[in-house]
C-alpha cells in the first residue's frame, strides 16, 4: 500500500527447506509464472528466497517503518501464497488496533430517546404576543 505516494513494503523474504514436504508448493511457487509476474510488477519490493532446512515455509514482509510481517504458508497451494504476497504488498504494515466507542453513556443520543406518546403543551397563536 502506498503511503503519501511511498510504498510501505520494502522486502520480501521467502523462507523454506529444500527437501520438507511442507514446502513443495513454495518451490513450485519459485518458478510459477504468477509468481514471476508478481515480482516483475512490484519492481518497489526486494524479493529474497532463503533455505533453512527442517523448517516450515514462512513469508515475511518487512515494512520502511521497521514493521514486520510474518505468515505462515506450511502446506498452502500456489494461490493462497499469492494471496498471501499480495495481502502483504496491500498492507501498511501498522499493527491492527481495536477501535472503540470514546464516550460510554445509558443513552446514545444526548437529547435522550424520543418516545412519540409524550404530553406536549398545545400551544395557541393567541397566546403568544
Amino acid at each position: 500500500m502506498a503511503t503519501k505516494g511511498v510504498w510501505q513494503l520494502k522486502q520480501v523474504t521467502i523462507r523454506y527447506c529444500q527437501h520438507s514436504g511442507s514446502s513443495r508448493y513454495v518451490r513450485q511457487l519459485l518458478g510459477d509464472h504468477r509468481f514471476l509476474k508478481f515480482v516483475e510488477e512490484n519492481p518497489q519490493v526486494h524479493f529474497e528466497t532463503e533455505l533453512k532446512g527442517a523448517r516450515h515455509p514462512i513469508l515475511i514482509g518487512d515494512y520502511v517503518k521497521n514493521e514486520r510481517k510474518v505468515s505462515d504458508i506450511k502446506n498452502q497451494d500456489i494461490a493462497f501464497i499469492m494471496k498471501q504476497l499480495t495481502r502483504l504488498r496491500d498492507s501498511s504494515g501498522r499493527k491492527m488496533t481495536h477501535i472503540k466507542k470514546p464516550v460510554y453513556s445509558k443513552r446514545l443520543t444526548i437529547q435522550g430517546i424520543w418516545q412519540p406518546d409524550l404530553d406536549f403543551p398545545e400551544f395557541k397563536i393567541s397566546d403568544r404576543t
